[in-house]
């Protein structure tokens, strides 16, 4: 089994679909996902005779298919890739496996127990880097506001706006002004819908948009050394809705940071570095 790692936007998904389009012109393939079918998909579905597209958790492996490819991964239930892949090991099935290296280095227990499956079933791994999906700009932006000591120099963040609000109602005002120049709000909800992306309005698997805007409140901080982090229960899933939202963007973020100024002024000096 072949897996291939990478960040958010590095194309692993394009990666996928190109090959499902090439493998499929002599054998049937088998194109899983672990996120939510979206119009893009049943389109592909419906023009591609010899790929079948499902979500995981209605997946079987069978000697049907010549070759199974997974993508999003992590946001696969342990248990049922455990059972996708084996199925795959036991109909010797060729496989590629693209997962979000970024989001199994989360603390969580799942997805901590994902890597671990991926792990003992890679034969050969591959790593991709740099983005395909944001600017090049966004995506050290990105970077570096995870980790404040990984501040790349020479980037233009012009198409980046850091703004305060004093509170909740300030950044709402804030927020409706930059829909109305056709950003697309992603929240960040706070327990029930934080366990899968695609439940939270904007992070459906595969769709970006130009212009982005995310609010960032309390439940942000800095620990000592200069990374980002959550508090509450839901810190890491938190965290990866957060970084999942900015890479949606192509062109242009907007972050509006709620009442935290020690917050804004941190993420405020890498726009300005």
């Amino acid at each position: 089994m072949i897996t291939v790692g990478g960040a958010a936007g590095t194309g692993k998904t394009l990666l996928l679909l190109d090959l499902a389009m090439a493998l499929s012109k002599k054998k049937m393939v088998l194109f899983i996902t672990g996120g939510r079918l979206s119009e893009g998909y049943h389109t592909i579905n419906d023009r591609l005779r010899k790929v079948s597209i499902c979500e995981a958790e209605q997946a079987a492996v069978s000697d049907e298919y010549a070759y199974v490819l997974i993508d999003e991964a992590g946001r696969v239930d342990p248990d049922t890739l455990e059972r996708l892949l084996g199925q795959v090991k036991k109909e010797r099935v060729p496989c590629v496996v693209a997962y979000d290296s970024y989001r199994l280095l989360s603390k969580d227990a799942d997805l901590q127990r994902t890597q671990t499956i991926i792990i003992r079933h890679s034969t050969l791994n591959l790593v991709f880097s740099g983005n395909i999906r944001i600017n090049r700009h966004v995506f050290a932006f990105l970077c570096t506001m995870f980790h404040l000591k990984e501040m790349p120099p020479h980037h233009d963040y012009s198409s980046i706006d850091i703004l305060y609000a004093s509170d909740a109602k300030e950044a709402d005002v804030i927020v409706r002004y930059y829909e109305e120049k056709g950003y697309v709000k992603i929240p960040l909800p706070e327990g029930r819908g934080m366990d899968h992306t695609d439940e939270v309005p904007g992070l459906m698997a595969g769709i970006e948009y130009d212009s982005v805007v995310i609010t960032l409140d309390s439940r942000f901080y800095y620990n000592e050394e200069t990374y980002l982090c959550a508090s509450g229960d839901n810190a890491d899933a938190l965290l990866t809705l957060l970084y999942e939202g900015i890479s949606r963007a192509r062109e242009k973020l907007c972050l509006v940071v709620i009442g935290h100024e020690e917050l804004f002024g941190r993420i405020l000096q890498i726009r300005q570095n």
